[in-house]
């Protein structure tokens, strides 16, 4: 059985949500630059959301039980002019531990588990939608931030990325 394209396409945003961090040069790497969003701030942001919706909503599990915690008293703080108060490294080691936490889970979703309603109560999340929908919301959430962050990198000097890369999860039928 082949994994579903709107899986592959997560595994992709993912990866390339990943390469984004990484292009990032020092100088902006702290604070806002360029007028922008700070880099540490769409990492964290993009990492809490894809922590709550896939390994909390998704699996009908509470954020309490299912995210980072450092990821949690973030959220707790995040406020657009407490930007520059996010730890650039923290927040991706956060990342990294999502999606390392994340993908086991990904890797297993089928056609059938995509049109599961999950049982939901927690205020952090969508309540009433399908896993496929939170799929598909956080690959375009983590597609679009990858995208920032390759704004703030080119603005700081860095290469451009070619967003969104070469997929090669998407191109192929099998994981």
């Amino acid at each position: 059985m082949s994994t579903p394209l709107i899986v592959r396409l997560l595994l992709d945003a993912q990866e390339e949500f990943m390469r984004a961090s990484y292009s990032v040069p020092g100088a902006a790497r702290t604070g806002r630059f360029a007028g922008l969003n700070s880099a540490s701030w769409v990492i964290a942001h993009a990492a809490y959301f894809h922590d709550i919706w896939i390994n909390a909503v998704a699996q009908g599990r509470s954020a309490e039980e299912a995210c980072d915690p450092w990821l949690l008293e973030w959220i707790q703080h995040e406020y657009p002019e407490n930007q520059h108060e996010a730890n650039f490294d923290e927040a991706r080691a956060a990342l990294h531990r999502v999606v390392e936490s994340v993908s086991p889970f990904v890797q297993t979703l089928t056609d059938d588990v995509l049109n599961v309603v999950p049982e939901y109560s927690d205020e952090d999340g969508p309540t009433n939608v399908t896993v496929g929908y939170l799929v598909a919301r956080d690959l375009a959430h983590l597609f679009s931030h990858a995208a920032e962050l390759n704004v703030i990198a080119t603005s700081a000097g860095a290469a451009d990325l070619g967003l969104p890369g070469d997929m090669p999860n998407t191109s192929q039928g099998e994981l």
